[in-house]
């Protein structure tokens, strides 16, 4: 049977390979399959899918590392929730594959400090009652330290990659990767403690739909 490309993101391993998601997610929902068989709708799908033409959409982290190989200087960005350990090491062993050698920068280097980040979202987390919470008004840039941010400069010897939610604010030349994750995963991946906030050391406890949710600028 014809295959076709799973709209939306998919952390499950490919056949024979294994699942990356083990112990990263608390959910009795399977994740998105990578493929799957065309079959005649029956109902409602909860994997739609659309046929793509060749060339246009690309899986695995080799092809990434191929692609981000060309050039010097790569920034790599992405919502909170991404497992940002996991993402880097597939793809650092996709490069040592092909013999390249990368240096990593994590943009959390230049984030403030737990504290500090504490006290300037706190008046919007609701007090003792996480249901009166609502959106922090501020922008990404009031979580990170203007100088620490100019500090992360690529040494330009060889391949460099600046990664983390909120690495774009560095302003690194060259192109600049994308990491998104859907919020009902986000969700997920929260449950079972495996992610937390920018600017925090741990998850929040989930007393309430608004404790711990996240948004582009970590908190909401």
């Amino acid at each position: 049977m014809k295959k076709e490309t799973a709209s939306g993101m998919t952390d499950q391993a490919a056949p024979g390979r294994k699942d990356q998601t083990a112990g990263m997610r608390k959910t009795t929902q399977p994740a998105l399959p990578l493929q799957r068989e065309k079959r005649e709708r029956e109902g409602y799908d909860i994997f739609p899918v659309f046929s793509l033409e060749e060339e246009n959409i690309y899986k695995g982290y080799e092809t990434l590392a191929a692609w981000i190989s060309d050039f010097r200087q790569v920034t790599i960005d992405g919502y909170s929730g991404v497992h940002w350990q996991a993402f880097t090491e597939a793809l650092n062993q996709a490069f040592r594959k092909n013999g390249i050698s990368v240096n990593w920068h994590c943009i959390d280097a230049a984030l403030k400090g737990e504290a500090e980040i504490e006290r300037l979202t706190a008046p919007f987390l609701g007090g003792e009652d996480p249901l009166f919470g609502r959106l922090f008004p501020g922008e990404l840039t009031d979580f990170f330290e203007t100088a620490k941010l100019e500090k992360i400069t690529p040494p330009g010897n060889s391949l460099d990659i600046l990664y983390g939610t909120g690495a774009a604010l560095a302003g690194w030349k060259g192109p600049l990767v994308y990491l998104d994750v859907p919020r009902n995963e986000i969700q997920y991946r929260s449950r079972a403690g495996s992610v937390c906030n920018t600017g925090r050391s741990a998850p929040r406890p989930l007393h309430s739909n608004t404790n711990n949710s996240f948004s582009s600028t970590g908190w909401s």
